[in-house]
């Protein structure tokens, strides 16, 4: 039997100098399975005919096609420029060296337990998992940084292998 999948945190740090939360998905059925859900979280993260981020960004016709209504803005557009319109412009895409959290009930603790992936080429790979445990704090950072650093770990190994 699955576990049911309470939401997807939307994470975005392949440009950014620090890890960043931009946006929470709450899926409607949460059976679904985890691949197939980052599929949709990343294409409803995806800015093609207007916004993804910003249902205030539309079309000439005044259409907004991107996005999704279970989606939750956590960072702010107030820090992003303005169009000719006076409209804040949205977040950008979701992007391969992203990431996305799949968080399940956590029954070690309180909060979640979470798997999670790293936006690849194609499709994604798991990069970690994690409880939060009563009295022990993990913050985003903490943990971006732990990914960052067992990534260029990985990598320097390849590359010593190669040689």
């Amino acid at each position: 039997m699955s576990k049911e999948i309470k939401q997807v945190k939307v994470i975005h740090m392949a440009f950014e100098d620090k890890a960043k939360h931009i946006a929470t998905y709450v899926p409607e059925d949460g059976f679904q399975n985890v691949k197939d859900m980052l599929e949709d979280v990343f294409k409803f993260t995806q800015n093609r005919d207007d916004s993804w981020s910003n249902p205030e960004a539309k079309d000439p016709e005044g259409n907004h096609y991107d996005g999704s209504e279970n989606l939750t803005m956590i960072a702010s557009l107030e820090n992003n420029p303005k169009n000719e319109n006076g409209v804040y412009m949205g977040h950008r895409s979701t992007s391969v060296g992203d990431r996305m959290s799949v968080c399940y009930e956590n029954n070690k603790g309180n909060g979640f337990y979470e798997k999670i992936f790293r936006v690849d080429d194609v499709g994604f790979s798991l990069c970690m998992t994690k409880n939060h445990v009563d009295g022990k704090k993990n913050t985003l950072e903490n943990v971006f940084d732990q990914i960052d650093h067992l990534e260029k770990r990985m990598l320097l190994n390849e590359q010593m292998d190669d040689s």
